[in-house]
């Protein structure tokens, strides 16, 4: 039985070559399609380098690194073009020989920005954290022990001068463009979408740019990289934000530079109260906070009173409460009336 399967097999996989032999239509759609697959992938490689804001490796080293290799590669087929010609005797053969050519310069093109963008992001975050370890030496003498909560709070500053807000406006977040794409990033850039799924967040970091979530996963992994403090990323519900907080001597503090503590770091157990005082009754628009990495509930933890509502949805309400069926897949949102932009319960 496997047998005629194997045979079976051979002649179906025979039949089909010799049907790309016999009609090299086929083949030349075939080599069209790569040459737009590495054209197109090739094209949104180039657009992630450029968006991202290289400090210490300028980008134009990323080019002209590509354009060499591309240059190598058409010296090395203009020294084959008296092989090319003598093979190029029907019009079908001169115009396969001639897309093989294009796909080929494509091909390296494809695959050297990928391993240029990788090599880029990944040396300019050693960079990056090289640079703010040398500030905490400074401030610290060398003496790590001494590291204050003041110093990871001008670390944070000092981030957020080189990144690049994009609340309300319209832009290009590469972050979020590879995040939309999921599996297809490994059919655009293999190379760089295995380097991007293991490490993300350094990634996050380089690209500078983003709104509360990339900052907050900025300050986390930076803080923790430089520092080696343990650090955690906070999603609140009731507001659509997200925010570092740092875990020094003990306690978690809240490093929301860029929205609600913006003046200084507040303690975890203090940020209810720090909301209702300091930013105008805030608190009332918290329902929860949650860590992104567990989904740990930690609204109780920052001072918030909690408490848990059990809301039945049901199909008729005319009917008597013994025959009330539940409503399968009801959604139900409850808003505050001083909230009435993003639900406290959903």
């Amino acid at each position: 039985m496997s047998n005629n399967y194997s045979e079976g097999k051979l002649r179906w996989t025979s039949s089909l070559i010799a049907v790309f032999i016999r009609k090299p239509e086929f083949i030349e759609a075939l080599v069209a399609l790569i040459i737009i697959h590495l054209a197109f992938s090739s094209a949104y490689a180039i657009k992630i380098a450029s968006s991202i804001p290289f400090k210490f490796f300028s980008v134009g080293y990323f080019f002209i690194t590509v354009s060499a290799a591309v240059l190598t590669l058409l010296i090395f087929y203009v020294r084959k073009l008296e092989i090319l010609k003598d093979k190029m005797k029907t019009k079908h053969t001169g115009i396969i020989y001639s897309l093989i050519f294009i796909a080929s310069i494509l091909l390296v093109i494809w695959l050297l920005t990928q391993a240029l963008l990788v090599a880029f992001v990944k040396l300019e975050y050693s960079a990056i954290v090289n640079q703010y370890r040398s500030m905490v030496n400074k401030a610290t003498n060398g003496f790590w022990e001494k590291l204050t909560i003041d110093i990871l709070w001008n670390i944070t500053k000092n981030v957020k001068e080189e990144f690049t807000v994009t609340y309300g406006r319209a832009g290009f977040i590469p972050s979020r463009f590879l995040d939309e794409n999921g599996p297809l990033n490994y059919v655009m850039f293999p190379i760089f979408a295995y380097y991007y799924s293991m490490w993300r967040n350094e990634f996050i970091v380089v690209q500078r740019t983003g709104a509360c979530s990339e900052f907050a996963t900025t300050i986390t992994t930076l803080l923790r990289d430089v520092a080696g403090t343990p650090t955690r990323k906070i999603v609140l519900q009731g507001i659509d934000h997200a925010l570092p907080e740092v875990y020094f001597k003990g306690e978690w503090w809240v490093f929301d530079i860029f929205y609600t503590t913006q003046n200084n770091p507040v303690k975890a157990e203090t940020y209810a109260t720090y909301l209702k005082h300091e930013r105008n009754g805030f608190d009332k628009y918290v329902s929860r906070m949650l860590v992104e990495e567990s989904g740990l509930d930690v609204t109780r933890e920052h001072g918030f009173n909690t408490s848990t509502l059990t809301i039945k949805a049901i199909i008729d309400v005319v009917t008597p409460p013994t025959e009330d069926t539940p409503a399968a897949n009801a959604e139900v949102e409850i808003f505050a009336l001083e909230n009435l932009y993003d639900p406290l319960v959903a």
